[in-house]
């Protein structure tokens, strides 16, 4: 498929040959195309055909230019370093050079998100390299590494040397012509629409700047007239009016970063006013220049519903991306199957437990137990049990994100022995002997019938349906709400801003999966304490360092958790994977505190930054409402209002649904 621009200077291949091209001979075939050209020429007012140029040859020059004002200011910081210049030199070298990124930023970010988060503007974070066969650790490196070693208490001349040169080596294959010949029409708009997902996810948030994030405003308005100048090379192709309205956004969000601190920036506004609707015209022109969307390039299903509304949309994310299923058919009866499943105890060694036991839709799918209940002994076991609501949405499952698939979940489940103590074969000789289980798992899944297979999946679409974007915020961000408590805005602007919860809790899930790919589940290292009374001591959880995949016992992830979503966390009490905390406030305070080390004891690799946010009590309050604001259960409290029957079984048919504990 050709765009709109490529086919103007495009010959269709489809197109029939015109006759002179009937010409066997070359020596015919050059006669006359001499006397076509005399003639042309001897034509009285005759002007030459005039064919408009791609607009992608002057965005690839662009690309060029600006990579190349980049890496001239990354050599004149490497200069300043090694002459031992003046903290003030040196610092005023790496904000303009950082600048200079912003304006490339975008692009290279969609080229190779990989390479850009391991090696050029990712989290300053030790990270273990995938895919190969020996234990790698990548440590910390790029712009966000640089800048750390910049704001220390004494500048480390030769380690910001080796640091310039390691960014200057793994940003110049981006000059390579196979990386310039990547950018197409469809790559550029692409590229174009993730930009503006990561300006409003984390640019706003100064999530890559937070040594300097008085900063983070201004470099986010360069990112976005880069944006502009790039989208304004299709100038001439684009309606004037879409063309007008877009340039009219853009000029209003750089206005807006340009002309606020970091603290006092409605970033509700920014969102509502601009950058949301910036998101949806661009997907218009892009339509209107016939560019192909990534659906229509590769069958590869994608995390981001590219053609959703809005960021707060329910849509947004593909749910099927993440529960890794396509096939939908039957799939109400397999999701009315799954939810059977969830709340029947006949899945456990006792026929007394279900998933529901756990996961209350009463309380937000989690128990309100500080820890999980044990199998049968009735104690606390080891963690607090996660809502699973927005689940889903993950690239890693459990507080140790040790499972990597939402449907391999099921397994930690059954054969653990504090939780069903069970296992499929027995699970499956049990569903057997219902004719009713039989018929529903005929139903949806035909001759397969029951087996390990179509318990997990059903169970899988079941929890994969249970994802929520429709709370009173969402609302509200989408404009289905004209007015909202003043409160709630005030506590998103804190969340997005100066509490620095976004830098941890991504929107639009307010969970650790990283935008704008979607494709990274985070884990942090807190200081979580083992009790909420004074002093704190370190709860002995090692979390992911434990997880018993051998390739994360690294030292850097001992006591790492996964960072879990704050979306209907009013429900969710009590808090932290040891449910150590009863309240929000609770956790606003030790997050206000500066985590484990903030509270005084000793946390290796802490992941939180160690000074006090100085919160206000109001700060704090509107903190709190704003995530009351995230409550979305709609749909999804119901229970089933009986469970299939066992004949001759009258012990089993007595089993409580959502079972006893």
């Amino acid at each position: 498929m050709f765009s709109k621009v490529t086919q103007l200077v495009k010959i269709n291949p489809r197109r029939k040959t015109p006759g002179i091209f009937k010409y066997k001979s070359m020596k015919y075939l050059v006669i006359v195309f001499i006397a076509l050209g005399a003639s042309l020429s001897m034509m009285s007012g005759s002007k030459p055909i005039e064919v408009k140029a791609l607009p992608i040859s002057a965005v690839r020059e662009s690309y060029k230019s600006e990579l190349f004002e980049f890496l001239a200011s990354l050599d004149q910081c490497i200069q300043l370093l090694e002459n031992k210049s003046t903290f003030d030199e040196v610092e005023k070298s790496f904000l303009l050079m950082r600048s200079e990124f912003k304006q490339v930023e975008f692009m290279i970010a969609y080229l190779d998100p990989e390479q850009y988060n391991k090696y050029i503007n990712g989290a300053p974070l030790p990270k273990i390299m995938k895919k190969v066969p020996d234990f790698t650790v990548i440590e910390p490196n790029g712009l966000q590494r640089i800048e750390e070693l910049i704001y220390e208490e004494t500048l480390a001349y030769d380690d910001l040397i080796d640091q310039c040169l390691t960014l200057k080596k793994n940003v110049q294959p981006f000059l390579q012509p196979v990386r310039i010949n990547q950018l197409t029409d469809p790559v550029v708009f692409e590229a174009i629409r993730y930009g503006l997902l990561r300006m409003n996810t984390m640019g706003i948030t100064g999530f890559d700047s937070p040594g300097n994030t008085d900063k983070s405003l201004l470099e986010t308005a360069y990112s976005l007239e880069s944006v502009q100048k790039t989208m304004n090379f299709y100038a001439s192709f684009i309606n004037t009016n879409d063309l007008n309205k877009f340039n009219e956004l853009c000029k209003n969000a750089i206005e807006k970063l340009k002309g606020h601190d970091f603290e006092d920036l409605d970033r509700a506004a920014l969102h509502k006013e601009a950058l949301e609707p910036l998101w949806r015209i661009t997907l218009e022109i892009q339509h209107q220049l016939y560019i192909e969307l990534p659906h229509q390039r590769s069958n590869v299903p994608n995390p981001v519903n590219y053609s959703a509304e809005s960021l707060f949309s329910d849509d947004f994310l593909n749910v099927s991306y993440y529960a890794e299923y396509s096939d939908l058919k039957h799939e109400a009866e397999r999701i009315e199957l799954g939810k059977l499943l969830f709340f029947d105890p006949i899945l456990s060694a006792s026929n007394e437990r279900a998933c529901a036991s756990c996961h209350r839709p009463d309380k937000g799918f989690s128990d309100g137990l500080a820890r999980a209940t044990v199998f049968e002994t009735m104690e606390p076991g080891k963690r607090n049990s996660p809502t699973v609501l927005n689940s889903v949405f993950a690239e890693r499952y459990f507080h140790d994100l040790r499972v990597d698939r939402l449907a391999f979940q099921m397994d930690h489940v059954v054969l653990n022995p504090e939780e069903f103590a069970t296992d499929y074969s027995e699970i499956i000789n049990k569903l057997n002997q219902s004719e009713e289980y039989q018929q529903l798992f005929q139903k949806g899944y035909g001759t397969e019938g029951i087996s390990k297979n179509t318990v997990t999946n059903a169970v899988t679409r079941y929890v994969a349906s249970l994802h929520s974007f429709n709370s009173e915020f969402d609302r509200f961000m989408r404009g289905e709400l004209e007015t909202i408590d003043p409160a709630v805005v005030r506590g998103y602007n804190l969340f997005t801003g100066k509490a620095s919860c976004a830098t941890c809790h991504f929107a639009p899930t307010f969970a650790g999966l990283v935008p704008p790919n979607f494709t990274e589940s985070e884990s942090e290292v807190l200081g979580v304490p083992k009790s909420n009374q004074k002093p704190y001591e370190l709860d002995d959880d090692p979390g992911r360092y434990m997880n018993r995949l051998i390739k994360e016992q690294a030292d850097f992830y001992k006591h790492s958790f996964k960072t879990p979503t704050v979306r209907n966390v009013a429900l969710t009490a009590p808090y932290m994977h040891n449910g150590v905390f009863e309240t929000l406030e609770e956790v606003i305070d030790f997050y206000d505190e500066g985590g484990g080390l903030g509270a005084g004891f000793a946390v290796a690799h802490q992941t939180l930054p160690e000074d006090s946010l100085k919160l206000s009590d109001q700060e704090k309050k509107d903190l709190v409402r704003f995530m009351e604001s995230l409550t979305d259960t709609t749909g999804m409290n119901s229970m089933p209002s009986s469970l299939p029957t066992f004949a001759g079984k009258s012990a089993w048919n007595d089993r409580v649904i959502g079972g006893k504990y």
